[in-house]
């Protein structure tokens, strides 16, 4: 394969004036071709580790939320998680939802300890209602995930702003898709 050293080389190697022969510019096509500076794709035969945890049903946590996964990445280096949440409990803010240990181990190789950790890691989403028996309207607000991991359960917390006049009603949910990559910082430094 290429390196990115070689196939500048041979860029450079082009004459300007056009006394290129078809065989040189081919090479530096070819080299173009093979060359890549991205991870392999799956099933490329590569030694690149790629996992995908889904469940086609929801999971529960024990105050009956409902959470549809997916976990796909690279393992010790990055996941993308796509889920969606659906609240069944009014004032319900803290889902606890119990993982396989082979997710939970890789999950742990991304997500920081709690030794090392500043706070959970973060993001904002977008929680809406749009069931009518509730009341609710397809009408977002806006609100704060944590997700941390405590042995094999996915914590999720939602948070609001403080001045924000806004309770979790039965139906509320979040559909949303977030990527993690977590190189192991030294906090403590």
């Amino acid at each position: 394969m290429a390196t990115r050293a070689d196939v500048v080389t041979k860029i450079a190697a082009i004459n300007d004036s056009g006394n290129n022969t078809a065989r040189e510019v081919r090479d530096v096509l070819t080299g173009l071709l093979e060359y890549t500076e991205t991870v392999p794709v799956p099933g490329s035969g590569s030694d690149v580790d790629f996992y995908h945890y889904w469940e086609p049903t929801s999971i529960s946590d024990p105050k009956g939320a409902q959470l549809w996964y997916s976990f796909k990445g690279i393992s010790k280096q990055t996941v993308n998680f796509t889920f969606r949440l659906l609240i069944k409990e009014s004032n319900s803010n803290n889902f606890n939802f119990p993982l396989n240990e082979k997710l939970a181990k890789e999950l742990r190789s991304i997500f920081l300890t709690p030794k090392n950790m500043v706070n959970p890691m973060s993001f904002t989403v977008s929680l809406n209602n749009a069931n009518p028996s509730t009341g609710g309207a397809a009408n977002p607000r806006t609100w704060t995930m944590y997700l941390f991991l405590k042995e094999n359960t996915l914590n999720m917390m939602l948070a609001k702003e403080k001045m924000l006049q806004d309770g979790i009603k039965a139906g509320d949910e979040v559909f949303t898709s977030i990527h993690f990559h977590c190189p192991e910082f030294e906090f403590e430094k």
